[in-house]
């Protein structure tokens, strides 16, 4: 049974002993199957001891039950604090040190994201190759394209849409994989955040991050309401019924609000309109207009010749690169 740390001087040491090419990081709380989701889905890229769990004083026991069932190669971390700031290099510097000093690249990335690599002769998305990917063009930061997820309880429905902004937007807040090398201060939670400087010309964009925003709408509304709560707004008990949750926030005042809280209210509002009028049980198997479809082995189906020939231009030509690299860098 993994043992869970606290950060500190012990938890650096070990962090820094575990040497590996490639570390993945999730940074969580209180998640129970989109954790599991997580660890079988990374665990195609590395080995366990190349996985890291960063948790943000989990109290649920079903969180507790999954961690006690790890491999022990695992390493298990909680810190305090907002969660994201462990992403900030001026507040976790420690913590971010060690990670460097124990690999090549690393990567932090929230439950909710599979980060998946794109095979350019098989034209195959799948995680087994993101080790390979990463070798062999060496920048030093990989930005991961945002894939949003279309279907409440699947793994494998994607948006991608017709035009190039829902590409466009999830290269700019997907999430970087960075070389160890890269000398990066501040925050660096989405590529956005990430000085231009440290990308390539080339821009290869050929990471992707799958981002199951509709995989579990009633979890993640408890999440959004339980980083509200952790921002210093609490408008009603994160395991309330949905109905009792959009009823709170349906009115809520957002010129009210701290900053960055409105998002999470916005899409509140959003995931209860979806449990309202879609099944939780309504996957389906086929394509849907706009969508992509990952299957086991990798293989993308699209919809249709249109979608396809707009995700590969998305990859192979330059128009995209260019775009992200003219965006001015977000310091927030």
């Amino acid at each position: 049974m993994p043992e869970v740390k606290k950060f500190g001087a012990e938890a650096y040491e070990e962090i820094r002993s575990r040497k590996q090419f490639l570390k993945i990081c999730v940074k969580t709380k209180n998640e129970g199957p989109l954790l599991q989701n997580w660890i079988a889905h990374h665990a195609k890229a590395v080995e366990m001891g190349a996985l890291l769990i960063a948790d943000n004083n989990s109290d649920r026991a079903q969180t507790h039950d999954i961690y006690s069932s790890l491999d022990p190669e695992i390493g298990i971390y909680s810190f305090d604090g907002f969660h994201n700031n462990i992403q900030n290099y001026a507040i976790h510097h420690e913590f971010i040190d060690a990670l460097r000093a124990s690999c090549d690249y690393y990567a932090i990335l929230d439950t909710d994201e599979l980060l998946f690599a794109l095979d350019r002769v098989s034209f195959k998305l799948t995680p087994a190759i993101l080790v390979d990917v990463l070798a062999t063009y060496g920048a030093q930061v990989f930005p991961a394209t945002w894939l949003h997820n279309s279907r409440i309880g699947s793994l494998r429905h994607f948006h991608i849409g017709y035009h190039r902004k829902v590409l466009d937007d999830g290269l700019l807040w997907g999430k970087p994989i960075i070389s160890s090398s890269a000398s990066i201060e501040g925050l660096f939670l989405h590529n956005a955040h990430i000085p231009k400087e440290y990308f390539s010309p080339n821009l290869h964009r050929l990471l992707f991050l799958g981002h199951l925003t509709k995989y579990d709408p009633v979890a993640r509304i408890r999440t959004n309401l339980e980083k509200m709560a952790a921002r210093g707004l609490t408008i009603i008990n994160p395991d309330a019924d949905v109905g009792e949750v959009y009823a709170a926030v349906k009115n809520y005042d957002l010129d009210q609000d701290p900053a960055g809280v409105s998002r999470w209210i916005e899409d509140i509002k959003r995931l209860t309109e979806i449990i309202d009028h879609r099944s939780i049980s309504d996957i389906g198997s086929s394509v849907s207009s706009g969508e992509v479809v990952i299957d086991d082995d990798g293989r993308m189906q699209f919809y249709d010749s249109n979608n396809e020939r707009y995700f590969r231009n998305f990859v192979f030509h330059d128009d995209s690169a260019r775009r992200f690299i003219s965006q001015p860098k977000v310091s927030v």
